[in-house]
């Protein structure tokens, strides 16, 4: 099976064709690993996943193809500060992160009492929930930092 095979097969190639885009390796490639993440991920996530599949993708490629797949809608994108941004596929379900001020590491939080309280919340006001993003920023505890070792 070849690599045109597999994306062929993933829908990834269609999506493309139907976006109006050029495609190429990088951008099927790029498509497949965002589809298949159980998280949004950031670009170098995105280029330590292809070099693990041996796809020699260099990081201003991964940039690159992420800007073109999210303008052409096929990407969802959500910027935290100081120019970081994590991607997703469109229609993702719906997230809840923990963010640190400190070292910039993110907690993703799949909890169901956390939908459960926004929803009442949304019910007393008259509101009913279609999706939701929800970033709390934190500090890592003293110890207990996970990126920076303090």
């Amino acid at each position: 099976m070849t690599k045109w095979d597999a994306f062929s097969r993933s829908g990834a190639l269609m999506r493309l064709r139907r976006a109006g885009l050029s495609v190429t390796v990088p951008r099927l490639a790029v498509l497949q690993v965002i589809e298949e993440s159980a998280e949004m991920i950031d670009a170098a996530q995105v280029q330590r996943r292809l070099l693990d599949q041996n796809e020699d993708v260099a990081l201003a490629t991964v940039y690159s193809a992420l800007n073109v797949l999210h303008r052409a809608g096929l990407l969802a994108c959500h910027h935290y500060g100081q120019s970081r941004a994590v991607y997703g596929p469109i229609g993702a379900r719906c997230t809840s992160r923990l963010m640190c001020g400190r070292c910039g590491h993110i907690q993703w939080v799949d909890d169901p009492r956390v939908l459960a309280l926004i929803e009442g919340i949304c019910q007393e006001h008259g509101f009913g929930v279609s999706d939701y993003t929800l970033s709390v920023h934190v500090a890592c505890q003293p110890g207990r930092c996970a990126r920076s070792g303090q």
